[in-house]
């Protein structure tokens, strides 16, 4: 079975993962897949700004034969801020679109043929202490098509 998914988290890990990004970020350990986590140990809250990249929807395109040709998923990428304005987000999020946009290559397990922007997305979020968290970012299609296993 093909595994469109992780295909995709791991190509977009290694187009964020560049210098533009890390830099603006502080670190490329403020990448991540679905969720910012919390240390469960010391029980510290996360480190922002970070940039958060999680799967919305796929579609598959199939050929004759119900033959799997490819997926086209839909991915948000983000950046979220602490109780900062919306241009700091949106001065990260520039950098993360010019990384991946009209992109393509090959990771481990598979191809990704392309990926652009189809939306971009603006919202905050407030956080139980108070104040409020800034989401930047924009929803990619990606066409991709995983190696299949036996």
């Amino acid at each position: 079975m093909a595994d469109e998914s992780a295909l995709v988290a791991e190509y977009l890990y290694s187009k964020l993962n560049v210098s533009s990004v890390t830099n603006a970020l502080g670190t490329a350990a403020r990448i991540y897949d679905t969720d910012v986590p919390q240390n469960p140990i010391t029980g510290q809250t996360a480190l922002y700004p970070a940039v958060v990249y999680h799967q919305q929807a796929s579609v598959d395109t199939f050929g004759v034969g119900a033959v799997r040709i490819m997926a086209r998923p839909l991915w948000t990428v983000k950046v979220i801020v602490d109780g900062q304005e919306y241009k700091d987000a949106s001065v990260i999020f520039s950098l993360v679109d010019a990384v991946l946009q009209g992109t393509s290559g090959t990771v481990t397990n598979g191809s990704v043929y392309s990926c652009y922007r189809e939306q971009t997305i603006r919202y905050s979020e407030a956080k139980q202490a108070g104040g409020f968290y800034r989401h930047v970012g924009g929803i990619y299609r990606l066409e991709c098509r995983a190696t299949q296993t036996p």
